[in-house]
């Protein structure tokens, strides 16, 4: 079984001891992705954790190393994104969404 925290974005968390923090914001057409929200899954593909997108479009997860897999769910958009988490540390990610 995966192991992930996942604090609220303003929760005062000492991060070093979480392992590595997988942060990061969601932009659809140069404006912040709200409402909208991000899925954790492993590297089998079983979901792990989700936490809503903030009015800014941001998000934070904390997971061990290993191969992750990103969902990004809001109203007309879903879309897949892998990662590796190395070790311990922030990955900052940003994800644009250009539509039509």
């Amino acid at each position: 079984m995966s192991s992930c925290v996942t604090p609220s974005a303003d929760a005062d968390v000492d991060e070093s001891a979480l392992g590595a923090a997988i942060a990061g914001s969601v932009t659809r057409n140069g404006s912040p992705l709200f409402p909208g929200y991000i899925r954790l899954h492993d590297s089998a593909g079983e979901f792990v954790a989700e936490v809503a997108l903030t009015q800014s479009g941001q998000f934070r997860f904390f997971a061990r190393a290993g191969e992750w897999e990103l969902r990004i769910l809001a109203r007309g958009t879903q879309q897949s994104h892998r990662l590796e988490v190395t070790d311990a540390g922030i990955r900052n990610l940003e994800f644009s969404i250009t539509e039509q």
